[in-house]
């Protein structure tokens, strides 16, 4: 039986003793491994599919790893999805984090303002047009606000 330099010397860089087989070689800024394939630098959880499936994962497909461990290879761990798939994954997982209200980086509203824009509006004689105006707001963001759709505290 030939041997395959590419499945060597993947084999070389892969700790087996634990549930994830850890790479041990180079690693991207991600803490994913990274291989030579002859070609190209690939990832290496992309190698450990190519090794385990006998088939390239398509290129508009990321290996996701089940365990959450961007160095583990090992092939029960990963699976294939989109980049939305994968980025819905790691949000369920809490790995993701939007930031919200006052938080977010691009917030123009506090909860308090929230509150004053909800009153003066429910008191009447404001429009939402003439809030949104004062407010430096756009006026959907007003109607979203005054409907309660948004900017509400947390139950």
């Amino acid at each position: 039986m030939r041997s395959n330099p590419l499945l060597d010397r993947f084999a070389s860089k892969v700790d087996r003793s634990g549930e994830c087989w850890e790479w041990t070689g180079a690693k991207d800024r991600y803490g994913r491994g990274m291989i030579h394939d002859g070609t190209r630098l690939v990832t290496a959880p992309r190698i450990a599919w190519l090794l385990s499936t006998e088939k390239m994962p398509p290129a508009d497909k990321y290996v996701c790893h089940s365990c959450d461990n961007p160095s583990c290879v090992n092939p029960a761990h990963l699976w294939l999805g989109t980049n939305s798939e994968n980025m819905l994954d790691a949000f369920r997982k809490g790995r993701i984090v939007r930031p919200r209200r006052e938080a977010h980086p691009n917030a123009k509203l506090t909860m308090d303002l929230a509150d004053e824009i909800r009153s003066r509006y429910a008191a009447g004689g404001m429009t939402k047009a003439a809030l949104a105006r004062e407010y430096g707001l756009s006026a959907p963001v007003v109607s979203q606000v005054t409907l309660r759709r948004c900017w509400m505290s947390d139950p």
